[in-house]
């Protein structure tokens, strides 16, 4: 190869030709990333979403956009069904309305859920710290009233407890256990019990359980009523 225009030029560097490589994939993973992206921010109905060219053409007979869309939907991206869907719903009053965006709706959902969730186990775990005595716990403005008498707070949470948070009756037991060597010892803490906590457990999960329910519910009616308004 001695007459080889090419024989002294160099070789093609590897790593060279490995970074256009990985250049290359970065790019079609953006482009795949991007176009999930897209199809995710479409409306659509039943999962099916409008084909971009067929709505070019619906556009391009005149009709709003939203029309279009709803259109190319309902007549499966098929540009007779959709213009003949649209002729036969002319006279709606939402045709040119907006479809439910999905992604905002999801997130709407999820946010909503997570917040009930959290407020549920905000509640479970606040009501698991109170100390309490037979499924009783003290009002707090009972044990306001009885510190004001003087007495300390523990026996002021006893007495609220044990007098069913009726000030009268909590003085009365208080002063009638006023000798007790207990009086001011705080009460077990109600989360540090075991059933006390599988109780404070299973009422979270069951406040989530609701949550998620009433959030399933929600969304299901937000879908027939897109479906009832697209119809």
């Amino acid at each position: 190869h001695i007459d080889d225009a090419d024989l002294n030029d160099p070789l093609p560097d590897p790593a060279s030709d490995g970074g256009n490589l990985a250049q290359a994939q970065a790019q079609a993973e953006g482009s795949a990333a991007a176009a999930a992206a897209s199809a995710a921010a479409k409306p659509s109905i039943g999962g099916v979403t409008a084909d971009q060219a067929v709505v070019d053409q619906l556009l391009g007979m005149g009709f709003a956009e939203n029309a279009c869309i709803k259109g190319a939907i309902h007549g499966n991206n098929n540009i007779e069904e959709a213009s003949n869907w649209i002729f036969s719903h002319i006279d709606d009053a939402d045709l040119n309305d907006p479809l439910p965006d999905p992604a905002s709706d999801g997130g709407n959902l999820a946010q909503a859920q997570a917040q009930a969730e959290g407020s549920a186990a905000a509640a479970a775990a606040s009501a698991a710290a109170k100390p309490s005595i037979g499924g009783v716990t003290a009002d707090q403005a009972v044990v306001d009233q009885l510190l004001g008498m003087g007495f300390t707070e523990n026996a002021c949470i006893k007495g609220a407890i044990h007098g069913n948070n009726n000030i009268e009756e909590a003085s009365n037991w208080i002063f009638s256990h006023i000798d007790d060597t207990d009086l001011n010892d705080p009460l077990p803490n109600q989360a540090s019990d075991g059933g006390a906590l599988a109780r404070a457990k299973a009422a979270e999960a069951a406040a989530a359980e609701e949550a998620a329910r009433a959030a399933a519910e929600q969304q299901a009616q937000r879908e027939a009523e897109a479906a009832a308004a697209a119809a």
